[in-house]
């Protein structure tokens, strides 16, 4: 074979015509795949969408509850800092008495 430009010829008119009668069925067995491959996928979204579904439910759960969780520790940590100034005071007192 003679390579021009990336494009490889073949050397005498017997080859050509062998490819190109191939041609037609390489297309074909080509499409075959394709046709399969969409109704696999055609298949399997449904699955799939079943599947996502309750992960993002369960996601949007989550980032609900974690927003929850914020807010309490926060309010807790107010809480333990108001704790920890009367226990300090507490003992203030005593260490003067």
């Amino acid at each position: 074979m003679m390579e021009a430009s990336g494009i490889y010829l073949a050397r005498d008119a017997a080859s050509v015509g062998t490819l190109a009668e191939s041609l037609p069925s390489h297309t074909d067995r080509i499409g075959g795949v394709v046709a399969s491959g969409r109704s696999g996928c055609a298949r399997t979204m449904p699955r799939i969408h079943g599947i996502l579904r309750p992960l993002r439910e369960a996601t949007t759960a989550t980032r609900e509850s974690a927003g929850t969780v914020e807010s309490v520790a926060g309010d807790l940590g107010e809480v333990a800092a108001r704790l920890r100034g009367q226990v300090d005071q507490f003992f203030a007192k005593l260490n003067t008495a």
